[in-house]
């Protein structure tokens, strides 16, 4: 079967827990289908992992598009002196203003964060928009004689309605973005009316355009129930994410005093759990004992600086080489109070050998149990106690989590399971497409 994957992403390099579930899938699916993938690159560095990622899929057909910027037709340049002149303090001025901008940025990174959660709250912004030009690719390149069509991520989502009319269309949904919405606005110190006004407007828009897709794959079962709970008509499919084992079993290592935290800053519930964690639980915990709190992912200097204001001890790492090496030995903490889907970094631990202290909604749509698996914690105060308990006894918490969690979650990091679950799905399509 012909499938066409339209990406607003480049899945590569896999140094984020979406890149990870999208290039381990269709990894798997080009073994079976002719795999086609459209993309947007809007930036050197997507650039650059196209051409990588090129040389990984070679028997993948590739059509990206490159965003354009709207630039005049090069002039002959002048050569008067009062040109020159005009051009030095037109350049001397850019530079001062850029200059004055960087300091400003600064300052603000500096300050007390406020409203944390509505500065860089989804619902500030507005339902995807496409270039023209965008558009224009996406219409001719669906129409080249495929059998089915995915989107991927809610930045694509509209994107259904340039799509033919007679074939299936498939949206895989990473995360259900008014829920998303709605946690943030829940977070926020001062909703008012426009804000809810706001969530609903973008509630709708997003459940209309999810009614036009044949299939909408949810990673997870509680995923499926929320949106039918919104939309009872729905045809969605239940297709976890495809975990990639790692070439070393580690085995259970004591943790020192180390927690670590795996997640970009460029993804804001990350950010959020961050921020929320070192305000409210990490001085909890440092009344009791010291600890390092090690995090890993891509986080810019501005965003850094805002939780280090916070609180000065945090360690960025930046990206880890051998992600499960680095884990191994520490403990994971996954403070996220923001978004739906499923957690990677949560099965990244697991693998890892790495005990877990979580909050309900980080550990979402997985079968984890308090007590038993992990730690699940929503108060600051819960969620301090449960670090130092677990730092306490190593043997009869650490080691009997770790044991536990990998025992309970076998069945979802079996990867030739999940693969099959998303491939029937292509059969069925097949076979429908067949009878017609």
């Amino acid at each position: 079967m012909k499938i066409l994957f339209i990406l607003q992403y480049v899945p590569y390099p896999l140094n984020s827990g979406g890149n990870q579930a999208t290039f381990n899938m269709i990894d798997k699916i080009r073994e079976e289908h002719d795999v086609s993938i459209l993309c947007n690159i809007n930036n050197e560095e997507s650039a650059n992992a196209l051409e990588e990622l090129r040389e990984v899929w070679k028997d993948v057909t590739f059509f990206p598009y490159v965003e354009q910027k709207q630039e005049t037709e090069p002039v002959a340049t002048p050569t008067t002196l009062s040109f020159r002149i005009c051009n030095y303090l037109r350049k001397s001025f850019t530079r001062k203003v850029n200059r004055k901008l960087r300091k400003f940025q600064a300052q603000l990174a500096t300050e007390e964060p406020g409203d944390f959660v509505r500065k860089n709250s989804c619902l500030n912004q507005d339902y995807p928009t496409f270039s023209e030009g965008y558009k224009q690719h996406v219409y001719e390149i669906s129409r080249k004689g495929f059998d089915a069509i995915q989107v991927e991520f809610y930045e694509s989502l509209p994107l259904v309605y340039l799509l033919p009319a007679e074939v299936t269309k498939i949206y895989v949904q990473h995360e259900i973005r008014y829920i998303r919405n709605r946690n943030e606005l829940d977070l926020f110190e001062q909703p008012t009316p426009d804000d809810f006004y706001r969530w609903n407007l973008l509630k709708d828009m997003e459940l209309m355009a999810l009614s036009h897709y044949n299939y909408i794959v949810a990673l997870t079962e509680t995923d499926k129930a929320l949106m039918l709970s919104s939309k009872k008509d729905l045809n969605i499919y239940v297709s976890p994410a495809v975990v990639k084992l790692p070439d070393t079993q580690y085995s259970f290592t004591h943790a020192g005093k180390e927690l670590v935290f795996v997640g970009s800053g460029e993804h804001f519930p990350n950010a959020d759990g961050m921020m929320w964690f070192s305000k409210e639980v990490l001085p909890l915990i440092k009344k009791k004992c010291n600890v390092k709190v090690n995090i890993v992912g891509k986080w810019r200097e501005q965003l850094q600086a805002e939780l280090l204001k916070v609180e000065p001890s945090l360690h960025f790492t930046g990206y880890v080489e051998d992600l499960d090496a680095f884990i191994n030995g520490k403990i994971s903490i996954v403070p996220i109070r923001i978004g739906s889907g499923m957690r990677m970094k949560l099965l990244d631990s697991i693998l890892a050998a790495s005990s877990i202290i979580t909050t309900s909604k980080g550990c979402e749509g997985l079968p984890f149990t308090d007590g038993e698996t992990c730690f699940i914690a929503d108060k600051p105060a819960d969620f301090a106690h449960a670090v130092i308990q677990m730092l306490e006894n190593p043997d009869n918490i650490q080691k009997t989590f770790v044991e536990n969690a990998f025992q309970k979650i076998s069945c979802i990091i079996d990867a030739k399971q999940q693969i099959q679950k998303r491939l029937n799905l292509y059969r069925e399509i097949e076979k429908l497409s067949k009878d017609k």
